[in-house]
């Protein structure tokens, strides 16, 4: 079997061999067995690096695939050179582990996923460009949000962004202003070649991917992104 798959993360087995997390266009996502990965006298690895995008030949065993062969793997250009498009890419794996089930494909997502590793390395503001990767993936998953055009108080909360009505708010919910919904609506309908391209500062950038994070745990019942955390101990200083 021929696939394409976007390398999510390896884990060491048995000293010599690897297993891989993948996401694919026909299968979801799917675990992949590499035997002896370590000590082929080719060296397999490279196919293997973390958000490559790689051209396997697999065959499927009783709870997984298993490496046959991979003929080319491409990785965004700076992704190893600059620190929040790694980590960024981190947290879109964590995400997918967490919420796809194995071999089951939704669609829409691979070719998201695969334009926005394409593109990152040319988007000029990455943490809203994945933001934007970030909605739409909701959105394919099941979760399209109500995103109210209404200008008067906002505030997301598991439905999406709806007026505020302080008399039957009941569990968690944030406050935002008709300018964060109205970007975060931009996001969701626009195409990612034109997202790259939008012009907003930093600080925006992230309120705008806290609150669609926020949307996500609520969407699907998940407490704590470890990605997240760590993007945020890392901008803590730069923002």
């Amino acid at each position: 079997m021929r696939t394409e798959a976007i390398v999510l993360r390896n884990i060491r087995w048995q000293d010599t061999s690897i297993i891989t997390h993948a996401l694919t266009d026909d299968y979801g996502r799917i675990s992949i067995m590499t035997k002896g990965a370590f000590k082929r006298k080719e060296n397999v690895m490279p196919y293997f690096d973390l958000f490559s995008i790689t051209n396997f030949d697999l065959y499927k065993g009783n709870n997984m695939f298993y490496f046959n062969f991979a003929d080319s793997a491409k990785v965004s250009g700076d992704l190893y050179k600059e620190p929040i498009s790694f980590r960024v890419c981190s947290i879109l794996s964590e995400i997918i582990i967490k919420t796809m089930l194995d071999n089951y494909s939704v669609p829409n997502v691979y070719p998201l996923t695969k334009r926005f590793l394409e593109l990152l390395s040319e988007a000029e503001n990455k943490l809203l460009f994945f933001s934007a990767w970030l909605i739409k993936y909701i959105s394919f998953m099941g979760y399209r949000p109500i995103i109210s055009d209404n200008k008067d108080e906002l505030v997301i909360c598991e439905d999406g962004i709806v007026v505020a009505e302080p008399a039957s708010m009941v569990g968690h919910y944030r406050r935002v202003s008709f300018e964060e919904s109205n970007l975060i609506k931009k996001l969701l309908f626009s195409e990612m070649s034109e997202i790259m391209r939008f012009d907003v500062g930093n600080e925006s950038s992230m309120k705008i991917l806290d609150l669609i994070i926020f949307y996500f745990k609520l969407s699907f019942s998940i407490n704590k992104l470890n990605s997240y955390e760590e993007l945020k101990k890392f901008l803590n200083g730069v923002i």
